[in-house]
């Protein structure tokens, strides 16, 4: 019904505003009108056509800016270029886009124009944004909400929070884009922005769906389209019937799916989107040959898509279709052009991340010239605690051979051991203070390569198994031969949720937005769902540690829980976080078999001594108490007079 009245509204609309444009257009060619007031007639009839007539608003565009130039009028050759930009950027033609928003842009500077400049650095970052270049496209989306931030200008700051949420989504931090998106949605509110407020709830809506909490995604999908005004805001509406179309096939509702995939892709085009015709031929395509199995209808609707991606250079759109034909083509039996597509799209996948791959092989080769030394200091150290050993046997030598000599030689001996013993503590207070040093220093090497690899595993095999498991989904087989490929899937669905566990464990995400706290309660949360083990948390800091502090503390709570699941048989778990006067104290305890504490002193394993160097670090306590049949109990405490590393 919502749709249906879309179309009438567009109808009703056009007709009411025929006349005003008509007696609008006399006004323009007047030759008593001053070439300002042409500049802002023609720029004003440009954005009123821009989705209804791309050509006709393309020629008002041009004519503003022509206007503009001649009365020499910086307020209105401002204007005019950003109208043009937004005119071409509606074409997704985004090189022109960005050369009119640059040329608008030193002219709003000179005149002091901070409203404007918000808006210029907003329309630059969706620029990036729709070729992918999420970076640029942060910064400037961040440039933009300071020059709004330094009026108070509520709307403006809400679509530029609005857009950095959709860039922190990009950039794969869901957690920081919800924030973000809450934000805006509740200014929005505020100042009466339905549309505006209607577009954030179906951007929080992809964050869900992201998190394949797909009912839920859905649900702030159709609530948002009962804030859109779809007889005038076509991008919010088209987008969210796309999003719609990708929950319903996610929970096999497939009627309703291409009911929406369709609808939105008729807006589109109807309203010359090709960026989101891209998106929603793609969907359409794939949508036909996986709940169909419709070749010949989802293939032309992909090379379509494939085609108008290459030509207005939507980078991202351009591979995920590319992934997508080589899965049909592969499907078909058609390795070579599915060969082909996974090439370019490799290609594609380079270019966006080498300059990632660049900086982890940098980390990687500091990581390793970090332990070489360590090593050789080591050897060092070793040789020279030998050498020492053999001065002090010299050294009893002479002391039995002068026992018999004068008094003030004897003394003299003395006063010299006393030194000695003085230096050899100055040496070993500095020995390991280097030792510690060498140690932190390993530690934050091995950080930056566990957020290296959870990298890797996030963004390299995780796509190469989800494309392996469309692969595997597109097989034919005989009904006898189907068990197989059905196991094959299985599989590589296990691996694809082990590989994400693997990688939240190398580098906790809630650790580095949300704090120590919230790190844990996440980690138990999902501990739960694997084991049949009853948690208790007390958990009661009052503020979050140093990042230092708060990693360790978090290194040393995984090695012993993952101890007491391991070994403990136990079926109960208590952890408590809290800090006092004396400072941070963990506590972990269960009800598992127990062991012998005075085991831990003779192990070689690396997690106890892990966790021993990490407290020394920090100059904390760390205690095991535990006997046979009754249990463990592990308690750590970093002192607060002491918070900084030794």
């Amino acid at each position: 019904m919502r749709l249906i009245c879309f179309f009438i509204g567009m109808l009703v609309s056009c007709s009411l505003l025929q006349a005003q444009n008509d007696s609008l257009l006399n006004l323009a060619r007047s030759a008593q009108t001053p070439d300002t007031l042409k500049a802002k007639i023609y720029g004003d009839l440009s954005f009123e056509q821009r989705f209804s007539n791309p050509d006709l608003a393309y020629a008002y565009a041009q004519a503003s800016l022509s206007f503009a130039k001649k009365s020499t009028h910086k307020p209105s050759l401002a204007q005019a270029w950003n109208d043009l930009g937004i005119i071409y950027f509606d074409q997704s033609l985004y090189d022109s886009a960005l050369f009119c928003y640059e040329k608008s842009l030193p002219l709003r500077k000179e005149m002091g124009d901070l409203k404007g400049l918000g808006g210029l650095y907003n329309k630059i970052g969706i620029v990036f944004q729709s070729r992918g270049q999420f970076m640029d496209a942060m910064r400037a989306q961040i440039q933009s909400l300071r020059y709004y931030d330094s009026l108070g200008w509520e709307y403006g700051i809400a679509y530029a929070q609005n857009n950095i949420a959709i860039l922190h989504y990009n950039l794969g931090s869901p957690d920081k884009a919800l924030e973000y998106y809450q934000k805006s949605a509740d200014i929005k509110l505020k100042i009466g922005d339905k549309d505006g407020y209607g577009g954030t709830l179906s951007n929080m809506g992809n964050v869900y769906f992201d998190q394949k909490k797909y009912r839920e995604a859905i649900t702030l999908y159709l609530r948002a389209l009962e804030y859109i005004d779809t007889a005038r805001n076509t991008y919010y509406l088209s987008s969210t019937l796309n999003n719609l179309a990708n929950g319903y096939s996610r929970i096999d509702q497939f009627d309703s799916a291409f009911y929406y995939a369709k609808k939105g892709l008729t807006i589109r085009e109807e309203s010359g989107d090709k960026k989101g015709m891209v998106s929603s031929l793609s969907q359409l395509g794939n949508l036909y040959i996986t709940a169909n199995s419709d070749f010949k209808k989802g293939l032309p609707l992909l090379e379509r898509s494939l085609k108008l991606a290459r030509e207005i250079g939507v980078i991202k759109d351009h591979k995920d279709v590319l992934i997508s034909l080589a899965a049909a083509y592969y499907s078909q039996g058609n390795y070579q052009r599915a060969y082909d597509h996974l090439m370019e799209g490799k290609a594609l996948n380079d270019s966006i991340f080498s300059e990632s791959l660049s900086r982890s092989i940098n980390e990687l080769q500091i990581k390793y010239e970090t332990e070489k030394q360590f090593r050789e200091n080591l050897e060092l150290k070793s040789a020279k605690e030998v050498q020492d050993a053999d001065l002090e046997v010299k050294s009893m030598q002479v002391r039995v051979l002068v026992a018999g000599l004068l008094v003030i030689v004897l003394l003299t001996v003395i006063l010299f051991q006393i030194y000695r013993n003085k230096q050899r503590q100055l040496l070993a207070a500095s020995a390991k203070a280097m030792e510690q040093n060498r140690f932190r220093s390993i530690l934050e090497a091995e950080e930056k390569e566990r957020a290296r690899i959870a990298r890797e595993l996030h963004d390299g095999l995780s796509q190469l198994i989800v494309s392996a498991k469309l692969h595997v989904d597109a097989v034919e087989a005989p009904e006898d031969e189907k068990v197989f490929l059905i196991t094959a899937a299985n599989l590589l669905n296990e691996s694809l949720e082990e590989v994400r566990t693997i990688s939240h464990d190398l580098m906790p995400g809630a650790l580095l937005k949300l704090g120590l706290q919230n790190a844990i309660l996440e980690s138990v949360e999902r501990v739960k769902g694997n084991h049949k083990i009853e948690f208790r948390t007390e958990l009661k800091l009052q503020k979050n540690p140093p990042e230092d502090i708060s990693l360790a503390v978090f290194r040393i709570y995984q090695e012993c829980l993952s101890n007491m699941i391991k070994y403990s048989g136990a079926t109960q778990i208590s952890i408590r976080l809290f800090e006092d006067k004396s400072g941070i104290f963990l506590s972990m305890e269960d009800d598992g078999k127990g062991f012998d504490t005075r085991l831990i002193k003779a192990s070689k394993g690396i997690g106890w001594n892990n966790i021993r160097f990490r407290v020394d670090l920090f100059k904390g306590s760390f205690e095991v108490k535990s006997s046979e049949g009754q249990g463990t109990r592990i308690e750590v405490r970093i002192p607060v007079n002491d918070l900084q590393v030794a």
